[in-house]
């Protein structure tokens, strides 16, 4: 705007202000007033208007940018967090409708993946999420008509977010066109979604009508790719046999005062309880991560053993495990008669897993000789040993884990990591560098004496720890990336079947024995038993953090360490 202000006949004045309501003015003499307006009467029709101040204050704007970044660096949204820093310093429309697109994805992200409301505060922040998405796209609708202070700047705000949004995109399509891959892919880029609504958000307010029209598939494939990810879509679409059932889990914390306390002076790495709960067996390990088992009366002296595993054979009798090179022992000590060694046997077997029926008296050692499966099996007290060999599925035992043994049929796991980006292209090469997960790919076996059949095919990434006892069937876990399902394995019957299905992931840790299976859940150490959909974890509202669990009859064990010595709380339960 350019005018001449002769209000005050003393002193007029030329008058000039831009866009950026930046004003100059320049004192004028009395006689040449007229010959300035003159002038600009013929100049001013090439002057444009002055642009009205934003219907909504650029400030609101700033401020709602500025929660969208706090909030999503709460969750680690980094991308939301990005495009929130830029609204902040480029308060555009485009901008700001891109960021406020971005973080009504992320919410949508959350929501979609926490299921379970009330068990952590991402939810609410998620509701923050999204009112602060809606308030940035109704300021940028608004504001609309703004010219843009630096179109360059925003033009090249808009072209990257079209190239971060292919690249995404691009990761996702090279990961495969199965449902299971896809879910995954969309799981673990979580950027496709959010920057394609980015995109669609920023050319909505485009002046070229085909930009804007273009911010309809755009959003749409933002959408999907939020579908993608979601547990329902992996329901209707996926066909595996180890997809997580709907079945819920019924949690019970465990907040009682300990009937037995007491500290020992190292970490404990194992728990293990009689059947009574009057001793204990705690694992540890030294710097070269050789075990030890301290075992004796909870709150009494412990004796230290050199073993690598133990199981409790009755309530004062310890089986103890210990892996030579070669060869396996195995020796009873009877802790009520001072640690007295009462039975020992030898076995030539290597990489082995103990698995002992207290109920029949009988242990079984299940490993690998010569590429063979291997199993001795024997009853404590008696030193007559009796030894079955099953030739391996495969000549690549490196894949197979032999769980349990039922009806002289051993189940064995066999998982395969693959990568989702096959081929040596340039492009799949650098994806690889930030995509670095490999899939799983799991298969049951049921071999015999008459040969291997593989029964179950699993996409799915599934953990077995194999069972306590030799017939307790095998428990496995399988996370789809939202859920995690529990399933009994039994390769006699060449089955799976449902047990129980928990929300998150739940980390298989080892089989605790009577059905019980330890894990860690929603970062909290966990005792599930999984037939009857029961869970059990110790309360931890004084500070302490539970590292290791175990359970017997009548008795729940924890153990926590606090850097310097481990307490054991023994619980009565019933």
């Amino acid at each position: 705007m350019l005018r001449v202000d002769a209000r005050r006949s003393s002193s007029p004045r030329l008058v000039a202000a831009d866009r950026a309501n930046r004003r100059w003015e320049l004192v004028l003499r009395s006689s040449d007033v007229a010959r300035a307006q003159a002038t600009l009467d013929i100049v001013d029709t090439r002057l444009a208007a002055a642009d009205a101040p934003p219907v909504v204050s650029l400030a609101l704007s700033r401020a709602l940018s500025l929660m969208t970044l706090v909030a999503a660096l709460t969750i680690a949204q980094f991308p939301v967090a990005l495009l929130g820093w830029i609204a902040v310093l480029l308060p555009a429309p485009s901008v700001t409708a891109a960021a406020g697109a971005a973080s009504v994805g992320a919410a949508a992200l959350i929501w979609r993946d926490h299921s379970v409301w009330m068990k952590d505060t991402q939810p609410w922040i998620a509701l923050a999420l999204m009112i602060c998405g809606l308030g940035l796209i109704a300021v940028s609708v608004s504001n609309r008509r703004e010219r843009a202070p630096r179109p360059a700047l925003v033009s090249a705000f808009a072209g990257l977010l079209a190239v971060g949004a292919t690249v995404a995109w691009g990761a996702m399509a090279f990961a495969g066109i199965d449902a299971i891959d896809l879910h995954y892919a969309a799981l673990e880029w979580p950027s496709a979604a959010v920057l394609s609504l980015a995109l669609a958000g920023s050319l909505a307010l485009a002046r070229w009508p085909p930009l804007r029209y273009a911010s309809v598939p755009l959003a749409t494939a933002g959408f999907v790719a939020v579908a993608i990810g979601s547990t329902s879509f992996l329901d209707r679409f996926a066909a595996d046999p180890l997809l997580p059932p709907a079945a819920s889990v019924t949690v019970t914390t465990l907040a009682v005062d300990a009937r037995t306390e007491f500290a020992v002076p190292f970490e404990v790495r194992a728990l293990r309880l009689s059947p009574d709960g009057v001793f204990v067996a705690l694992g540890s390990e030294n710097k070269d991560d050789e075990t030890t088992i301290h075992a004796g009366r909870a709150g009494g002296p412990l004796t230290d053993f050199t073993a690598d595993d133990a199981v409790f054979v009755d309530e004062g009798r310890l089986l103890l495990l210990e892996r030579q090179r070669g060869a396996t022992v195995l020796r009873v000590v009877d802790l009520r008669r001072e640690n007295r060694e009462v039975w020992s046997l030898r076995s030539p077997l290597s990489a082995v897993r103990l698995l002992f029926n207290r109920a029949s008296n009988e242990w079984r050692l299940l490993g690998w000789n010569d590429g063979d499966i291997v199993s001795t099996a024997g009853t404590v007290d008696d030193h007559r040993v009796r030894e079955e060999r099953w030739k391996a599925p495969l000549d690549d035992i490196d894949d197979l884990d032999a769980l349990s043994i039922s009806r002289r049929e051993v189940l064995v796991l066999e998982t395969r990591r693959r990568s989702p980006l096959a081929g040596n292209g340039r492009f799949r090469q650098w994806l690889a560098l930030v995509q670095p997960r490999l899939r799983a790919e799991s298969r049951f076996w049921a071999v015999s004496k008459h040969g291997s059949l593989m029964f179950l095919n699993s996409r799915l990434d599934v953990r077995c720890r194999g069972a306590r006892a030799g017939e307790e069937g095998t428990t496995c876990s399988a996370f789809d990336g939202t859920r995690t399902g529990f399933f009994a394995v039994d390769p006699v019957m060449r089955r799976s079947t449902v047990l129980a299905s928990v929300a998150g992931h739940f980390y298989l840790r080892s089989d605790a024995g009577q059905g019980w299976v330890l894990g860690r859940w929603d970062d909290r150490l966990v005792l599930l038993r999984t037939a009857r959909r029961q869970a059990i974890r110790v309360d931890e509202t004084d500070g302490t953090r539970v590292d290791q669990l175990a359970i017997a009859d009548k008795t729940l064990g924890a153990a926590s360490w606090n850097g310097h010595e481990s307490t054991i709380r023994l619980y009565s339960i019933e």
